[in-house]
């Protein structure tokens, strides 16, 4: 399995939950997809309410939604 093929899996899997203490998905997703916001912008989860103490968690749920958002255009 290639990489792309990996991430492809783990991110079209419908039922990923990066939170259910499996290791793919939340890894995948906090190590392999920057953060999707520049400067200011109120969508980043850290921006809208500050940083918390546990960053990580945060990060990867901002990044969830992204991957559920329309593409702006």
């Amino acid at each position: 399995m290639t990489n792309r093929e990996f991430l492809v899996a783990v991110l079209s899997d419908e039922n990923l939950d990066p939170f259910d203490n499996g290791a793919d998905g939340e890894a995948t997703v906090w190590y392999h997809i920057k953060c999707p916001y520049l400067g200011a912008d109120k969508r980043a989860h850290c921006v809208r309410d500050g940083i918390s103490k546990d960053e990580r968690i945060q990060c990867v749920a901002c990044k969830m939604e992204w991957l559920e958002m329309e593409v702006d255009t």
